[in-house]
C-alpha cells in the first residue's frame, strides 16, 4: 500500500520553507549583484582618477598634475620659456599643487 504524502502537514510546511528560502536567496542575489555593480563603478572611478593624474610638472617648490604627458610637457615648456628654474616632468602620482618636500 502506498501512502500519498502530498498534502500532509509536514510536506506542506517543508514546501513553504523551501519557497521562503528561495525568496531569501533571490533577495540576497539581488543585493550582491547591486553591491558588485557599485564596487565595479568605484573601481573604475579609482582607475580613471589614477590615470588622470599620472603626469606631474615640478617647478620651483611646487608640482601640478596633468591628464596626459603632452599637457605636462606643454606646461613645462611654458614654464621654461618664462624663466622658471628647475622645471621637469615625471610620472609619479601626487596631489594637485602639493608642496614638494
Amino acid at each position: 500500500m502506498t501512502t500519498d504524502t502530498t498534502n500532509s502537514p509536514i510536506t506542506i510546511r517543508l514546501m513553504d520553507t523551501i519557497d521562503a528560502l528561495r525568496e531569501q536567496v533571490a533577495v540576497v542575489q539581488s543585493s550582491l549583484s547591486a553591491a558588485h555593480y557599485r564596487a565595479n563603478v568605484a573601481e573604475q572611478k579609482l582607475a580613471n582618477s589614477v590615470k588622470a593624474c599620472q603626469w606631474r610638472v615640478l617647478a620651483e617648490d611646487h608640482s601640478q598634475f596633468f591628464t596626459s604627458e603632452a599637457e605636462a610637457d606643454a606646461a613645462a615648456d611654458w614654464l621654461r620659456t618664462n624663466d622658471a628654474a628647475s622645471v621637469y616632468v615625471d610620472s609619479r602620482t601626487v596631489g594637485p599643487w602639493e608642496r614638494v618636500k
